[in-house]
């Protein structure tokens, strides 16, 4: 039994010994639930329970040292975005689907192929699935039950209930994991797997929440099989972070001295947070002799003395089989619109006009659709650093974007986990990560801004991105400000 707790907020450690439970967090002033907080206090067990986050409406309903268990509630408004999108989808396919079912009964529409009609059919379809996930998300709560020996997850949707039990064991890794991206921004939920066999959970609870749930099972496997039986339970969270030590960005070395501040295989400094990997500054220097062979990185020095260094956006991570996807999703998307334009300005009339400007907005999304895939599939990048300016370009054939800076801006070159265009996926299920897995992002930092050089690449390339800038910045008398 500790008679400490951490704010939720902040993590800061308070001292409640007596039970005497602080009206406000000394660091942050957070507001402290002192029913809950004190709840918490009387848990006789041997491995640590963090305090469950601010306004959360888990519960620890049973804690021992041979069982756990608790409650999973429902995952409340951060399911509302979804279901307002599938809100506003079904309203405009109604609109769509009433006005041309309008013009069928006054036989305005005999010329309309049936083709046409299974293509609204088919978006009924995706609204009507997206309302569903929304209220699934939403609505769905559950219960998380571990012993020994097993791993049981029920989930109750309405009066609907579906159980899932897995054996629990020294193996057992609980991690954070991606269920789809929201605004490109990856949405996680919870999973527990041994062997194969997975309980997953959580994808519309709150990030804190679902941290704390994967904090707590790694906590109450590493007590009943790394205290008491000497085994290993470490297991890797969606950072690389382990209960014994963290998985270096750059090299995937799996390092176990949490105090130190950089890597003993390669040297690389990261910053932490709380114990867990936020970034690192890779300060190798990489000269182009250097260059992994079959790297899809080049480096080249202009005749001005800029050096340039330049890739395919295909090479990144997921760039291919994503943009693929995306493509044709984008050119199904405006083919049925050009065919609904077509449709309603054959009639030549008032109405038809009406509902071709209508369509404009469709358009734009089915091209920019498109254009978008094309730009991660066929798209290069470029960063330019010269004596004076330095530009970093994306761009489609002749067509892009430049961000121009100065180059005595540049302060620092950071690898980071994840990507703008990402599919996270965590692959740490190996003792230690090897160059080829992806996930890291090589950052520039230069007037305050952040510059994706890399995004979703491989440990080595983000790392031999980062050390060709340094390279670069060397050669032309620069040198960052952690040197």
């Amino acid at each position: 039994m500790s008679d400490n707790i951490e704010c939720p907020r902040c993590g800061t450690t308070i001292n409640c010994q007596g039970g005497a439970v602080p009206t406000n967090c000394p660091t942050c002033n957070l507001e402290m639930e002192a029913d809950k907080i004190a709840s918490q206090l009387e848990l006789d067990v041997d491995y640590r329970i963090g305090s469950t986050p601010y306004e959360s409406k888990a519960e620890i309903l049973e804690a021992t040292n041979d069982r756990l268990m608790l409650s999973i509630p429902p995952g409340g408004k951060r399911a509302n975005s979804l279901g307002c999108f599938g809100v506003i989808w079904l309203l405009i396919t109604g609109a769509v689907s009433g006005g041309f079912g309008f013009a069928k009964l006054n036989g305005e529409g005999d010329d309309l192929p049936i083709f046409f009609f299974g293509l609204l059919g088919f978006f009924w379809l995706i609204g009507l699935g997206m309302l569903y996930f929304a209220i699934k998300l939403k609505y769905t709560r559950g219960y998380l039950f571990l012993s020994r020996d097993r791993a049981v997850h029920q989930s109750i949707f309405f009066s609907r209930k579906k159980t899932v039990e897995i054996p629990l064991d020294s193996k057992t890794h609980a991690r954070l994991v991606e269920s789809y991206q929201e605004n490109n921004t990856p949405v996680y939920r919870v999973e527990i797997e041994t062997d194969g066999q997975k309980i997953s959970f959580g994808t519309g609870l709150s990030k804190e929440l679902k941290e704390w749930y994967v904090e707590t099972t790694k906590s109450f496997v590493a007590w009943s099989y790394g205290k008491q039986e000497g085994g290993s339970a470490a297991t890797r969270d969606m950072f690389g972070n382990t209960d014994l030590g963290f998985v270096c960005p750059a090299c995937g070395a799996t390092l176990q001295d949490e105090s130190s501040e950089s890597c003993s295989e390669c040297g690389v400094r990261w910053e932490k947070n709380a114990g867990k990997f936020i970034s690192a500054q890779v300060r190798d220097v990489i000269t182009p002799d250097e260059l992994s062979p079959d790297s899809f990185l080049s480096i080249s020095k202009r005749d001005s003395g800029e050096w340039v260094i330049r890739y395919g956006l295909q090479n990144l991570a997921d760039n291919s089989s994503g943009g693929g996807c995306l493509l044709a999703f984008g050119i199904f998307w405006e083919s049925f619109v050009l065919f609904f334009s077509y449709s309603v300005a054959s009639a030549g009339d008032l109405m038809g006009i009406f509902m071709l400007l209508f369509t404009l907005p469709f358009h734009l999304v089915g091209v920019g659709l498109t254009l978008f895939s094309l730009f991660a599939l066929f798209g290069g990048f470029r960063l330019t650093i010269g004596t004076d300016r330095s530009r970093a370009k994306w761009c489609l054939g002749p067509v892009g974007y430049t961000m121009r800076f100065a180059t005595s801006s540049i302060t620092e070159v950071l690898i980071k986990h994840g990507g703008a265009l990402s599919n996270l996926k965590n692959n740490s299920n190996s003792s230690s990560r090897t160059s080829k897995s992806k996930g890291v992002s090589c950052i520039l930092i230069a007037a305050g801004k952040r510059i994706p050089v890399t995004s979703d690449a491989s440990h080595r390339e983000s790392r031999e991105a980062a050390g060709l800038i340094r390279y670069c910045l060397h050669d032309l008398g620069y040198r960052l400000q952690d040197e």
